[in-house]
Protein backbone atom coordinates (compact mmCIF):
# COMPACT_ATOMS: atom_id res chain seq x y z
CA UNK A 1 0.00 0.00 0.00
CA UNK A 2 1.41 3.07 -1.11
CA UNK A 3 1.29 6.57 0.73
CA UNK A 4 1.39 10.09 -0.25
CA UNK A 5 2.41 13.46 1.41
CA UNK A 6 -0.01 16.04 0.31
CA UNK A 7 0.58 19.22 1.14
CA UNK A 8 -2.87 19.95 2.43
CA UNK A 9 -2.72 19.46 6.07
CA UNK A 10 -6.14 18.08 6.09
CA UNK A 11 -6.02 16.14 3.20
CA UNK A 12 -6.52 12.53 5.13
CA UNK A 13 -10.55 13.69 5.00
CA UNK A 14 -10.47 13.09 1.38
CA UNK A 15 -10.51 9.76 2.18
CA UNK A 16 -13.34 9.09 4.46
CA UNK A 17 -16.71 8.68 4.41
CA UNK A 18 -19.70 10.80 5.77
CA UNK A 19 -20.13 8.13 8.96
CA UNK A 20 -16.43 8.28 9.92
CA UNK A 21 -16.20 12.02 9.72
CA UNK A 22 -19.40 12.03 12.43
CA UNK A 23 -18.08 9.22 14.68
CA UNK A 24 -15.08 10.93 15.04
CA UNK A 25 -16.91 14.52 15.79
CA UNK A 26 -19.09 12.63 18.54
CA UNK A 27 -16.41 10.58 19.82
CA UNK A 28 -14.63 14.67 20.26
CA UNK A 29 -17.62 15.63 21.41
CA UNK A 30 -18.46 12.79 24.16
CA UNK A 31 -14.36 13.90 25.39
CA UNK A 32 -14.27 17.45 25.30
CA UNK A 33 -17.87 18.54 25.93
CA UNK A 34 -19.45 21.08 23.71
CA UNK A 35 -18.75 23.89 26.20
CA UNK A 36 -15.03 23.25 25.14
CA UNK A 37 -15.86 22.28 21.36
CA UNK A 38 -14.92 26.16 19.82
CA UNK A 39 -12.13 26.30 22.00
CA UNK A 40 -10.52 23.13 20.54
CA UNK A 41 -11.40 24.33 17.30
CA UNK A 42 -10.02 27.55 17.71
CA UNK A 43 -6.43 25.90 18.82
CA UNK A 44 -6.99 23.48 15.62
CA UNK A 45 -7.33 26.29 13.35
CA UNK A 46 -4.40 27.97 15.11
CA UNK A 47 -2.23 25.58 14.84
CA UNK A 48 -2.73 24.50 11.41
CA UNK A 49 -2.38 27.83 10.38
CA UNK A 50 1.26 28.33 12.52
CA UNK A 51 1.99 24.92 10.31
CA UNK A 52 0.69 26.75 6.83
CA UNK A 53 2.74 30.07 7.63
CA UNK A 54 6.00 27.69 8.94
CA UNK A 55 5.71 25.41 5.46
CA UNK A 56 5.97 28.90 3.45
CA UNK A 57 8.72 30.69 5.50
CA UNK A 58 10.67 26.99 4.72
CA UNK A 59 10.10 26.97 0.98
CA UNK A 60 10.80 30.80 0.71
CA UNK A 61 14.31 29.98 2.94
CA UNK A 62 15.24 27.06 0.40
CA UNK A 63 14.24 29.69 -2.39
CA UNK A 64 15.99 31.98 -1.23
CA UNK A 65 18.94 29.89 -1.08
CA UNK A 66 18.74 28.58 -4.59
CA UNK A 67 18.59 31.85 -5.95
CA UNK A 68 21.90 32.32 -3.85
CA UNK A 69 23.44 29.46 -5.26
CA UNK A 70 22.40 30.30 -9.17
CA UNK A 71 24.09 34.05 -8.63
CA UNK A 72 26.96 32.73 -7.08
CA UNK A 73 27.44 30.25 -9.76
CA UNK A 74 26.72 33.12 -13.03
CA UNK A 75 29.01 35.47 -11.36
CA UNK A 76 31.84 32.64 -11.22
CA UNK A 77 31.05 31.91 -14.40
CA UNK A 78 31.20 35.21 -15.75
CA UNK A 79 34.47 35.45 -13.43
CA UNK A 80 35.99 33.05 -15.89
CA UNK A 81 35.03 33.81 -18.74
CA UNK A 82 36.33 37.53 -18.15
CA UNK A 83 39.91 36.09 -17.32
CA UNK A 84 42.56 36.76 -19.87
CA UNK A 85 43.86 34.19 -22.20
CA UNK A 86 48.11 34.23 -21.71
CA UNK A 87 50.04 33.86 -24.96
CA UNK A 88 52.87 31.40 -23.93
CA UNK A 89 55.33 32.89 -25.69
CA UNK A 90 55.59 36.11 -24.46
CA UNK A 91 53.36 35.99 -21.58
CA UNK A 92 51.22 39.03 -22.61
CA UNK A 93 47.40 38.93 -22.75
CA UNK A 94 46.22 37.45 -26.00
CA UNK A 95 43.91 40.38 -27.79
CA UNK A 96 42.15 38.00 -29.28
CA UNK A 97 43.25 39.22 -33.00
CA UNK A 98 45.19 37.24 -35.88
CA UNK A 99 44.57 33.64 -34.15
CA UNK A 100 44.73 31.92 -37.47
CA UNK A 101 47.78 33.65 -38.47
CA UNK A 102 49.40 32.39 -34.90
CA UNK A 103 48.03 29.30 -35.93
CA UNK A 104 49.15 29.14 -39.47
CA UNK A 105 52.95 30.06 -37.95
CA UNK A 106 52.77 27.87 -35.21
CA UNK A 107 51.80 25.00 -38.44
CA UNK A 108 54.65 26.42 -40.77
CA UNK A 109 57.56 26.60 -37.52
CA UNK A 110 56.97 22.64 -36.76
CA UNK A 111 56.87 22.04 -40.48
CA UNK A 112 59.86 23.38 -41.10
CA UNK A 113 61.65 21.75 -37.44
CA UNK A 114 60.62 18.31 -38.98
CA UNK A 115 62.37 19.64 -42.64
CA UNK A 116 66.06 20.26 -40.41
CA UNK A 117 65.86 17.00 -38.49
CA UNK A 118 67.92 14.17 -40.22
CA UNK A 119 66.16 11.72 -41.54
CA UNK A 120 66.82 8.42 -40.53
Amino acid sequence: MTHYISANPIAFISGMGTSEIIVIFLVILILFGPRKLPGIAKMIGKTLDQLRNASQDFKDEIMKIEDDVKDDFKTATMDAIDIPVVDDLDGEPDDGEDVDAKFEDSKEMEEGEREKEPAE
